[in-house]
């Protein structure tokens, strides 16, 4: 089954970076992180593999945001990191799946721009750590 994998998630009118590949599932499983472009609130999903977590992240934000315009933020086998804009009335979530934590903040924070604010990052693997 191929399905569209969003690289960097934005909302509003700016450019998703998509590519075709199949679903895929990590080692330690995948994060990921739903937003809806009415809301400024992020629901995330760490899952067995990549269906599975985007599909929680999903169903979580329009069951917590009472929303019907969920998308997926952000999407990765191992880290995905989200900062905010400066945009008003709403900011909005830039989100970035890398290797490691900082990776994936470094890419969020950029792509947000020069005043990106509250940056997160989950790892699939942190919950395996002993």
């Amino acid at each position: 089954m191929t399905r569209l994998l969003a690289v960097v998630g934005i909302f509003g009118a700016s450019v998703v970076a998509a590519v075709q590949c199949p679903s895929a599932q990590a080692e330690y499983g995948w994060v990921a992180v739903a937003g809806s472009p009415s809301r400024e609130s992020l629901d995330w999903d760490t899952n067995v593999n990549q269906e599975a977590a985007e599909y929680m992240a999903l169903r979580r934000c329009a069951v917590l945001q009472r929303a019907g315009n969920c998308v997926i933020v952000a999407s990765g086998p191992n880290c995905v990191a989200v900062a905010w804009d400066a945009d008003e009335p709403l900011n909005h979530p830039y989100g970035a799946a890398a290797d490691t934590p900082a990776d994936a903040l470094t890419a969020a924070v950029a792509a947000a721009g020069p005043f990106a604010n509250d940056p997160s990052v989950r790892c699939s693997y942190q919950s395996q750590i002993a």
